[in-house]
């Protein structure tokens, strides 16, 4: 270090402490460990031998060392100060098995080191551990199996086509923009999917079962605004819309005939309504809204309900049903 500070340029300035114990010890980090790749790369194709040994500085402090050895080189991986620390073979076994666990257990051929009692003993130890790792590898070779295996890929492609509505409803959910007008008939249409693909492959008989789950959860999620929000989206009052058949080969019918969703809608506005003559207001509105009376028996309301963004269909025609539109606007946004 004198010497090549010697041979240094006259102007050349040294860094200042900061620099050089942060920015410029990174850069030879970097280093080293770009030049240490080759090597560690062979450890995983050739294997290597952990060799240790003890030995002592020049302030006479007791330290162990570990090198990771093979045919490519020698590297040095760490020491460790034992003062104050009895060197028994459990502590030895310790500090060499957190070595094996850095380069990989499967990549260790072999461990040299003293033939001193406490390394011998330390070498039981770490037997005792590899052995441990050997029943690691059977249930991972028992993983490899299954892999390889036609009939498990078959069974996890069923439960991708299973679980995909799942995925799709809860990504939907989740999703920005207004949901609540979508929510119950997205539900609905998620069990009729599940039951299409269900019908189809060899879990046909457990279908029952998993609409039982899926309902399960729905009655412990579902809330009357859910249904509120159903009913008050025009487009599902749209004749060709009831006309399709709905997922899982279920017929359509009007919102007004289905008896949960009308149950809903009645507990919402019991809610809303801040008395019984407000609530009566509803519930007459609804009624013009769903048996298409006035502004919404026009063709050009009828017409939007299915191409029109429900909020912006209820600001063009709801002037028939003011207090019904603005409940509208407020579910549905």
């Amino acid at each position: 270090m004198v010497t090549a500070i010697n041979r240094a340029p006259s102007d050349y300035k040294a860094p200042s402490s900061e620099k050089a114990r942060t920015v410029l010890l990174d850069e030879c980090v970097r280093d080293v460990e770009k030049e240490l790749m080759p090597f560690k790369d062979t450890w995983y194709s050739h294997g290597l031998p952990i060799v240790s040994d003890g030995w002592t500085n020049v302030k006479h402090k007791p330290l162990i060392n570990v090198l990771a050895v093979n045919c490519r080189g020698s590297m040095f991986m760490y020491a460790e100060d034992f003062s104050g620390v009895e060197k028994t073979g459990n502590a030895i076994a310790e500090f060499l098995i957190q070595a094996i666990e850095s380069v990989g257990s499967s990549n260790v051929l072999s461990v040299v080191m003293d033939n001193a009692a406490n390394c011998k003993a330390a070498g039981k130890e770490i037997e005792k551990a590899k052995q441990g790792d050997e029943q690691a590898r059977n249930a991972a070779q028992a993983v490899v199996d299954t892999i390889r295996d036609d009939g498990f890929w078959n069974d996890v492609e069923n439960i991708l086509k299973i679980t995909k509505p799942i995925y799709l409803r809860v990504k939907f959910c989740d999703g920005e923009g207004p949901k609540m007008g979508e929510i119950y008939e997205k539900m609905d249409s998620m069990l009729g999917e599940i039951k299409d693909v269900m019908m189809r492959s060899i879990y046909e008989l457990y279908f029952p079962q998993v609409e039982q789950i899926v309902l399960k959860r729905w009655e412990k999620m579902s809330i009357p605004l859910h249904c509120l929000g159903f009913a008050l989206s025009p487009r599902f009052y749209d004749k060709r819309f009831l006309e399709t058949l709905a997922p899982g080969g279920e017929e359509r019918s009007a919102l007004n005939n289905d008896k949960e969703v009308v149950h809903g809608v009645m507990a919402a506005f019991s809610r809303i309504a801040e008395n019984e003559a407000e609530q009566a207001l509803l519930r007459e509105q609804f009624a013009t809204f769903h048996m298409k009376k006035g502004l919404y028996s026009l063709p050009a309301a009828q017409l939007d309900a299915v191409t029109m963004e429900a909020i912006d269909w209820w600001s063009t025609y709801g002037a028939e049903t003011p207090k019904l539109a603005k409940v509208a606007k407020k579910i549905l946004s």
